[in-house]
């Protein structure tokens, strides 16, 4: 088996030292919070693929993210072992682990990044972190559309991942992909 996560740093620091992080949390639509603009998509066609994607099984609605740590994704190109890069917080008292899985779809962050294409996660990646620790660990990652540039950004989590069968090379997730993509204007 191939160590995909090759850079790894970690060191203590105070709550707030590290600057902003995204907190992956959800609220409800009557909530007074504002909903985080980019999650979850509410229309996988954002990401640059047909809704047909998701309804054939080929990409699975699945919200994998959770509140414990903060996390920050960052893309640098893709199908290498540092095209992405997670830098993680733990805010908390105590160990926290986060579990990204095999297939996760980032995608870049803001409107205008909509030419640039969505990474997707080769492998699962754990990431436990005591209490106020941090840590950032590079891992591979896909291109998912060809059809879009290299993202070069930060990334956010989507609510997708690529189902399993279709991870094996960048090869098979374009030929997964291929069908559904969608080009944009």
């Amino acid at each position: 088996m191939q160590l995909l996560c090759r850079r790894t740093e970690a060191f203590s620091a105070a709550p707030g030292a590290l600057g902003a992080h995204l907190t992956l949390r959800r609220f409800s639509t009557h909530s007074k919070h504002k909903r985080l603009p980019h999650m979850p998509f509410r229309n996988i066609s954002s990401l640059g693929y047909d809704q047909k994607i998701a309804e054939c099984g080929v990409f699975i609605h699945d919200r994998w993210f959770s509140p414990a740590l903060q996390l920050k994704f960052f893309g640098d190109g893709s199908d290498h072992d540092e095209a992405v890069l997670v830098e993680a917080y733990n805010p908390q008292r105590h160990l926290a682990t986060v579990t990204i899985p095999a297939g996760a779809v980032l995608a870049p962050q803001v409107p205008q990044d909509i030419h640039m294409y969505p990474l997707i996660l080769k492998e699962a990646l754990e990431i436990s972190l005591k209490a106020h620790e941090h840590k950032k660990v590079s891992c591979w990652a896909y291109c998912g559309n060809n059809l879009l540039a290299p993202p070069r950004c930060e990334l956010f989590p989507t609510d997708y991942q690529l189902s399993n069968g279709h991870l094996s090379s960048q090869a098979a997730v374009l030929a997964a992909v291929e069908r559904f993509l969608v080009k944009h204007e």
